[in-house]
């Protein structure tokens, strides 16, 4: 497969290079004026982000680093129940002091529903612990649907911003769950439109990947499975797309690169 395609739809298949070498490459910002950017270009990059940040998350195969991922997501810390409970158990005022007042992504699964004596609805998440290290996690309730489909066993992954403590077993609230923070990847269109306009400090290879799938974007016909879901039909569409345009593809690229200060092959 020629270099666009092998960008794009290794991009696609294991979605999003953007971070997968944090660390492992200089940085730098990405110099010049960015144009008006096409709606269309960022949100087939955004899609891919949100795709692999929730593969990142989950450890699940993903370029994308799990460090990177929380980074982009504004998430200061991913952390197990367990771990989580642990840390309270060995050290609450250390712990208070790591977690309070910072976004946290929490891993667990439910161990069960109830309500409290003001009939407010929690969520107890195993720990692997004794019963007093049990975690309880307090939902905000944006999407009821989703948090009514919640039941026991349920793996959830919550993004938290308040820790919290129910009859002395600490706990955290004001969650909800990572798909729904996200928000299918409309968080990322800030830091995509960053990076295009030449704003945003991103790494070599992140910065090539996000250049070529923009391109590719904004070919894509309106009605494309690509802005709603990285799926196999989007990825042999974009495939067919950049077997006819390579060529093209790759120039407009590096005109691209040039005007924000980026070398490219």
């Amino acid at each position: 497969m020629k270099k666009i395609a092998f960008y794009v739809v290794v991009v696609l298949l294991v979605l999003v290079t953007i971070g997968a070498i944090f660390g492992g490459f200089d940085k730098f910002v990405l110099g010049g004026k960015g144009a008006g950017l096409s709606s269309k270009g960022v949100r087939l990059v955004t899609n891919m982000l949100y795709d692999d940040v929730i593969k990142a998350m989950r450890e699940d195969n993903a370029l994308f680093s799990v460090d990177r991922a929380l980074e982009i997501s504004g998430i200061a810390y991913k952390v197990t129940s367990a771990q989580f409970s642990k840390d309270f158990s060995d050290d609450e005022a250390a712990a208070n002091k790591k977690y309070k007042g910072k976004k946290i992504l929490v891993v667990g699964k439910i161990d069960r529903i109830g309500k409290d004596d003001q009939g407010n609805k929690y969520y107890s998440i195993k720990t692997g612990g004794q019963r007093d290290l049990e975690m309880y996690v307090r939902m905000v309730l944006i999407r009821e649907g989703e948090i009514a489909n919640l039941k026991k066993d349920d793996t959830v992954y919550l993004v938290c911003n308040s820790v919290t403590k129910i009859d002395s077993i600490s706990g955290v609230k004001n969650c909800i769950k990572l798909t729904s923070y996200l928000n299918n990847g409309e968080r990322f269109s800030g830091f995509v439109a960053r990076v295009l306009s030449g704003k945003e400090k991103v790494s070599e290879k992140e910065a090539e990947a996000i250049i070529y799938s923009y391109i590719v974007g904004n070919e894509l016909p309106d009605g494309s499975t690509c802005y709603t879901a990285i799926d196999q039909a989007c990825v042999n569409s974009i495939d067919s797309i950049v077997e006819f345009k390579n060529d093209e593809f790759k120039q407009k690229a590096k005109k691209m690169a040039e005007r924000l200060g980026v070398s490219i092959e």
